[in-house]
């Protein structure tokens, strides 16, 4: 289906889910933006595709390799009854404010996650899973995502006015690799942990009374979340109630870590792969 109209109806919806966190609320939805991310949505099948918008025109001139994966998506999409849109590139650009165009973008539904149903579901896989806790820079929250999913994590929890795990930022700097995620506030998340019986860690750098990264042991018998506020300002007032605080041993006087570097650590460390 071919789109040139910059005031269609459909185009305004999908530059609201890249550009409003309510918009993205109310609808459900997001966008995810590059032919990597998402093939990566089509074939892990955490979300479910709702559109794949492509530029033709630019696809055609990309290599080989590129046409090629290009045409194999478009031939999912049609399989799986996606409806696919062609777009002009003042169209894309507009949606995924952006200055490059790669040329694929699709829509996807954010499912039915809720904290509740994370937790239980992280006791019943006695499984790991991370929680961005006052968490605001997209990058961090992105690469705790990547770091989650290659380090076998099965969900995130993005807490205490983190920022959205579905923001376009988020999503590029996870590199399209995609948890089920769920928003909201820790006393909710905290409860649901203390009923579930799920272990919930706290990475606290610089306490020298947090157990040391190296002497942790991981809990095979229980579900485990590791928690990682702001390198700033650490975690929120009322959010520090946490099984064991976790610190890195680092070289006297050196800078406290990037929250997505020091997250990625534990997260190795504790590592379901």
């Amino acid at each position: 289906m071919r789109i040139e109209d910059l005031a269609d109806a459909r185009v305004a919806a999908w530059r609201a889910l890249a550009t409003a966190t309510t918009a993205r609320a109310t609808a459900q939805a997001f966008v995810v933006e590059g032919l990597r991310p998402a093939e990566l949505l089509f074939s892990e099948k955490v979300y479910a595709p709702e559109a794949l918008i492509v530029v033709a025109d630019e696809l055609l001139h990309r290599q080989r390799e590129t046409q090629e994966r290009a045409a194999a998506l478009l031939r999912q999409a049609s399989a799986t009854g996606v409806p696919v849109f062609d777009v002009t590139r003042e169209i894309f650009r507009k949606i995924a404010d952006v200055s490059k165009i790669r040329g694929v973008m699709a829509v996807a539904r954010r499912g039915e996650a809720t904290l509740e149903s994370l937790v239980r579901g992280l006791a019943e896989a006695r499984g790991l899973a991370v929680a961005a806790v006052g968490l605001n820079d997209p990058g961090n929250v992105g690469t705790l995502m990547r770091s989650a999913y290659a380090f076998g994590a099965q969900s995130f929890f993005a807490l205490e006015g983190s920022t959205d795990p579905f923001h376009p930022k988020v999503l590029r700097a996870s590199a399209g690799h995609l948890l089920p995620a769920a928003p909201g506030a820790w006393k909710p998340f905290r409860e649901a942990c203390r009923t579930h019986g799920v272990r919930v860690l706290g990475l606290e750098a610089e306490s020298p009374d947090a157990c040391p990264l190296d002497e942790l042991a991981r809990d095979e018998a229980r579900g485990t979340v590791v928690c990682i506020g702001s390198e700033g300002h650490g975690f929120p007032e009322g959010a520090r109630d946490f099984d064991k605080r976790v610190r890195i041993p680092m070289r006297a006087g050196a800078e406290s870590l990037n929250a997505g570097v020091a997250g990625s650590l534990v997260l190795w460390k504790l590592r379901k792969v």
